[in-house]
């Protein structure tokens, strides 16, 4: 959401209707969007049944939500990237409805007829964007690495100016080597028992 903050004006002049479906309850939403730096435009609903979420046919799963973000997280961007996404959901979990739930983006025409759709793998496997504007008819390119780094400054930002508020980074670098110590004790124990 936070990413496409950016677009959120040039989708709205081109009459794009954005709905964002959270997995929290109601009450967890609207704590959350008056917490998040990103402020979204368009319509937010919450749907903790999930209902919507399975209907679209959206990946739940714990190894998809803890270790499969990882590298691909680090490799497009980088370590503060990774830092920030972990620090982001110790702040936020108590707001996140189903931590396990991936999400996705569906691009609908107004008899509800897909148009483009994206399930993600993993947190931050989020839709080529470009792919969506080419289907919407706008020229335009999109850099979710761009992006990413502009969130991650307002983070910090938003940070500075609430200096208690957020995760010490003493404990987000705990948390960091116990996930990798987890993903290799069980990518290990994958390659031992196959």
């Amino acid at each position: 959401m936070a990413a496409l903050a950016p677009m959120q004006r040039m989708l709205e002049d081109a009459a794009v209707r954005l709905v964002f479906i959270s997995s929290s309850t109601p009450t967890q939403t609207r704590e959350f969007l008056q917490r998040t730096v990103a402020k979204p435009s368009g319509e937010m609903y919450s749907d903790p049944t999930l209902y919507i979420h399975n209907l679209f046919g959206l990946k739940r799963g714990v190894y998809s939500s803890l270790f499969a973000p990882l590298w691909p997280g680090f490799k497009t961007y980088g370590l503060a990237g990774i830092l920030e996404g972990i620090r982001l959901g110790f702040e936020m979990s108590h707001l996140v409805g189903d931590s396990w739930q991936q999400g996705g983006t569906f691009l609908l025409d107004g008899s509800a007829k897909v148009l483009f759709q994206h399930h993600e793998e993993y947190p931050g496997d989020w839709a080529p964007m470009d792919g969506v504007l080419k289907v919407l008819g706008l020229k335009t390119h999109f850099d979710y690495k761009i992006a990413v780094s502009d969130w991650i400054d307002a983070r910090s930002r938003q940070r500075r100016s609430k200096p208690w508020s957020g995760v010490p980074s003493s404990v987000l670098a705990i948390i960091i080597v116990s996930v990798v110590i987890i993903a290799a004790l069980v990518v290990y124990s994958y390659w031992l028992y196959m």
